[in-house]
């Protein structure tokens, strides 16, 4: 069966469409919300991925603190929305 029947994926798009609505009530004339928006949800992922398991790849490793790579993303989103 393909996975597009089995809806494996289904959780995934719908975080990221829930994550690219919130961009877009900030921002309403932003462009390629989705793509913003799947690139965080990527990054929250690789980067906590790379902070535990691969120190020289983030300065994050330091302190392995989830809140600093919160507001690493965070601190991205507000410049990406600040740059229209």
């Amino acid at each position: 069966m393909p996975t597009t029947r089995l809806k494996l994926f289904k959780p995934y798009k719908d975080l990221c469409a829930h994550v690219a609505s919130e961009l877009r009530a900030c921002s309403p004339r932003l462009r390629s919300s989705r793509s913003f928006a799947t690139t965080l949800v990527e990054m929250a992922h690789s980067l906590e991925f790379a902070m535990l398991h691969l120190p020289a790849l983030t300065e994050l490793s330091v302190k392995k603190d989830r809140k600093q790579l919160a507001g690493f993303l965070s601190d991205m989103t507000d410049r990406y929305l600040g740059a229209k």
